[in-house]
Order: C-alpha cells, then structure tokens, then sequence
C-alpha cells in the first residue's frame, strides 16, 4: 500500500505539477500523518517540494544564484527588511553579522543609525559598509576568501570563535523550510554559523519571501535555534504561521 501511495503521489506531481494532501487522504483511506510522512520521504529524496496543503514539483537541490544577480534582485523588500531589522540592535551592542545581500542592506542601515557598536563579519562587502559608520567598530575573522562573493568561508584559526560572546547575530538564509530548517549553499559557511549561532543570545534570519521552500543542501539551524526572522509582507501566511508555531517571533516589513 505505502509503494501503491507513493506511486501515485509521484504521478500526480509529474502530471499535475501539484497535489492535495487532503485527496491522497480519500484515495487511500489513510490519516492525515501518513500522508504528512509520505511527503516528507519523498521531499528528502529530492522528488517533490511540501508546501501547505500538499506537494509541488520540485528540483532535489536549488543552485545558487549569482552574487550580482542576488544584489539587485528584491532591492525594496531587502531595505524594508534591513531598515526593521536594524531597530533590533540597541546602541552598545557586540553582533555579529554574516555575508549576504540582505545582510549588506542591514549593515548599510546601521552604518546610517549613528549607533556606537562592535561588529564582527566574515564578509568584505559588510566591513565596507560599516567602516561608513562613525561610532561603529568592526572586526574581521581572518581566513580563507571565496572570491565570488568576497566572504571568508574557512576560518585560519577557527578557536577565535570561543573568544567571543555576541548579544545579537543576524544572518541571512539560502532558504527556510519546515523539513530543512534555514539553510546554505556552502558547507565551511554552514558550518561557520552554527558555531556563530551557539556563542550568541539572540538570533535573527533575515529572509525576503523568495527564500522560503527551497531544497538547500546544508543546514545551519532548525527552527528551535532561532529567536527571530525577519521577512517582507509577500511571504505567505502558512510559511508566517508555521514560523510562530515553532516559538519564533516573525516581524513582517511593509
């Protein structure tokens, strides 16, 4: 019966591009959580993508956009996400900022807010930002540079991270989901945030609506890992609500 299930789940997607939860459920007379169980293995095999209520086509993993594509994509949402986003930080403060282009909007907010603060980055373009910022001083991991983006994705000493205590972290996100958490392209990134992660008190995603649902190989956090995410009001109201259903506090930019 599950490989009877499946089969079908599987020809439905191909021919349909979509399908119900709810008609997999009257087809084969089972509960609502076998089928949620379904979905999920056939997600993890990169056959399909859940979404709420269902399943899509889906590719197994997304490759990852272009850095000069990714910074003039969303330009609005990431300045309202940015602008919301910097009201977090309270003058004083030791974050911690990650690269990406979200987060570059961000450090460009508090380059402009006249805040005395210590910012630690892995990312060039990020330091650069901040340098604008009179009362700011920024510190910068030392380590190998992936030239695509200009971000230090492998640390030369990686115990430098032991050192430091953040009050507040932020970092973007390749994609958030239910069955991957927040994720990223690249494994020394991916590796480097969860340690980031686990020297911080709080912790804040920045992510526009496109980062939501994707299959990312690498994740960095499950959704019990993070305090805030910070997105635009075109994300929908399912990804919204499973969000605060797992503990964590949605802000929604307009």
């Amino acid at each position: 019966m599950k490989t009877e299930r499946r089969e079908y789940i599987l020809d439905k997607i191909r021919i349909d591009k979509k399908i119900k939860a709810q008609d997999i459920v009257q087809q084969f007379d089972v509960t609502m959580e076998t089928v949620r169980r379904d979905l999920e293995e056939l997600e993890n095999q990169g056959l399909l993508r859940r979404v709420y209520g269902g399943a899509i086509e889906g590719r197994i993993f997304e490759p990852e956009p272009s850095y000069d594509s990714r910074i003039i994509s969303r330009l609005d949402e990431k300045q309202a996400i940015a602008h919301n986003t910097a009201e977090l930080i309270n003058d004083g403060e030791f974050v911690y900022l990650d690269g990406g282009t979200t987060v570059l909007e961000v450090a460009t907010e508090l380059a402009n807010s006249g805040k005395a603060l210590t910012v630690v980055t892995n990312a060039l373009p990020i330091a650069e930002a901040l340098l604008h910022g009179e009362n700011i001083e920024v510190i910068v991991l030392g380590g190998f540079v992936s030239k695509g983006e200009s971000v230090i994705n492998r640390l030369q000493d990686p115990t430098i991270i032991n050192v430091f205590n953040f009050q507040k972290t932020i970092l973007g996100a390749a994609s958030i989901s239910p069955s991957q958490g927040v994720t990223d392209y690249n494994l020394d990134v991916s590796m480097l945030k969860k340690r980031i992660m686990e020297k911080s008190d709080k912790v804040i995603f920045v992510a526009d609506h496109s980062k939501f649902n994707k299959r990312v190989r690498y994740t960095v956090a499950d959704y019990h890992d993070i305090d805030v995410i910070v997105t635009d009001k075109k994300t929908s109201p399912e990804d919204i609500e499973t969000c605060k259903k797992a503990g964590i506090e949605v802000i929604v930019c307009e």
